[in-house]
C-alpha cells in the first residue's frame, strides 16, 4: 500500500484540533511512561467484563510478532495515514490478542484511576495507571513471549507502517510502535461478531447445485450458530448451508470455523462472485433489507478468540471483513504521541 494523501483540508483541520486540545490542556500528558488499565464493564450483566493493557506496541513488518488475522481493503487507509501525518498521534487504539495465560493476571491497577465513562450502550469504561516497574516490565516480557493476533484496527495497523518508513532515524523510535490495546484470547465478555455478505444482483441462484458442497435445508432469517455455516437469503427464501465435512478437511482448521473463508472457498464459486463484489454490514436489519430488494446476501456465524489466536500462530489471514469486535476502547481517552 502507498502511503499516499492529497487531502490537504483534513490535515489541516486535524492538525488545527491537536493543537487546540494542547493550548487548552484538554490534552495532559504524564510526566512518566505508564501502562493503563482499561476495564470495560457491563451495567446489566456484571458477568461481561473486559480488561486489557493500553500501551505502546511495537510495529512488526515481517509479521511474525504481531499478525494480522485478516486481509486488508485499500479502502480507509489513506485516512489514517492522513491522521498521522497531521496529528503525530495515535488517537484510538487497536485491539491485540495475546495467547498468554500469564497476561491476565497481571492486569491489576498500581496507580490511581484516571477516568470512568459510562457509555450509552450499558458499558462502563474505566482507566488506570500501571506503574509498577515490576508490573511493567512483566507485562512487557508476557506480551512479547507470543504473537499478538491483530483483531481490530488492520487499517491503522498498516497506515502506521508506512508512516514510520517515511520518518527519519530520529524518530523511528517513537514511530515504530503503535497505540494498542491487548486482551487475553479468552476473554468473555470481548464479543466477536460478524460481518454479513451483502451480494450483486444475479440473475438466478441454483440453490440445488449447492449441495454439491454443502448441507442445504430451510431456515429462519438469522445469523447462524454453527461455526462456518452460512445462511443464504434469496427473497422470499432463505436457506441454511452448512458445508459438507468432507470438503472443510481441505481447509486449514481456522477456516473451517470461519463462514467468510468457507464463503469464499465453497460458495462464490457456485455464485459466479469474488470478495471484491460483496459489499458488508455488521446489520442484521440491513441485510435484510438488502435481500427484500431481491438481491442475494449472507448472514454469517461469528468466530471465537481461540480460533483467530490460532490463525495468528499458523500465519492465515481470514478474508476481509470476517469480524467486528464490541466493546471497544472509547478513542480519545488514552493518547499516545509519536514525535
Amino acid at each position: 500500500m502507498a502511503a499516499r494523501s492529497t487531502d490537504a483540508g483534513e490535515a489541516a483541520r486535524i492538525a488545527d484540533t491537536v493543537n487546540r486540545w494542547k493550548t487548552e490542556r484538554t490534552i495532559v500528558p504524564d510526566d512518566t511512561e505508564r501502562f493503563y488499565l482499561y476495564e470495560m464493564a457491563n451495567l446489566q450483566d456484571p458477568s461481561l467484563r473486559v480488561n486489557g493493557v493500553v500501551g505502546a506496541l511495537l510495529l512488526d513488518r515481517v509479521g511474525l510478532r504481531v499478525v494480522p488475522h485478516e486481509e486488508t481493503t485499500n479502502r480507509g487507509f489513506e485516512r489514517w495515514v492522513t491522521s498521522l501525518r497531521a496529528s503525530h498521534m495515535n488517537i484510538d487504539p487497536i485491539i491485540g490478542l495475546s495467547g498468554s495465560r500469564d497476561l491476565g493476571p497481571l492486569l491489576q491497577r498500581s496507580g490511581r484511576v484516571r477516568r470512568r465513562i459510562v457509555a450509552n450502550d450499558g458499558w462502563v469504561h474505566t482507566v488506570s495507571d500501571i506503574v509498577d516497574p515490576e508490573q511493567i516490565r512483566a507485562i512487557s516480557l508476557v506480551v512479547g513471549e507470543r504473537p499478538v493476533s491483530l483483531a481490530d484496527g488492520h487499517h491503522r495497523y498498516h497506515a502506521a507502517l508506512a508512516f514510520a518508513e517515511t520518518m527519519g532515524a530520529s524518530s523511528y523510535e517513537r514511530a515504530g510502535s503503535i497505540l494498542a490495546f491487548i486482551s487475553t484470547s479468552d476473554t468473555r465478555g470481548l464479543g466477536i461478531h460478524p460481518f454479513h455478505r451483502l451480494l450483486p444482483n444475479l440473475e438466478t441462484v441454483d440453490v440445488a447445485a449447492l449441495s454439491r458442497d454443502f448441507v442445504v435445508t430451510p431456515g429462519q432469517p438469522a445469523p447462524p450458530d454453527r461455526p462456518g455455516s452460512i445462511v443464504l437469503l434469496t427473497g422470499d427464501e432463505t436457506w441454511n448451508l452448512a458445508p459438507l465435512p468432507t470438503h472443510l478437511m481441505t481447509l486449514p482448521s481456522p477456516w473451517r470455523r470461519a463462514s467468510s473463508a468457507v464463503a469464499q472457498t465453497l460458495l462464490y464459486p457456485h455464485l459466479g462472485i469474488k470478495e471484491a463484489d460483496c459489499n458488508y454490514t455488521t446489520s442484521l436489519e440491513a441485510a435484510l433489507a438488502h435481500a427484500a430488494t431481491g438481491a442475494p446476501a449472507l448472514l454469517m456465524a461469528p468466530l471465537d478468540g481461540s480460533t483467530i489466536a490460532e490463525a495468528g500462530r499458523l500465519g492465515l489471514r481470514f478474508p476481509q471483513k470476517t469480524t467486528f469486535f464490541a466493546p471497544k476502547p472509547r478513542a480519545g481517552v488514552v493518547l499516545r504521541a509519536i514525535v
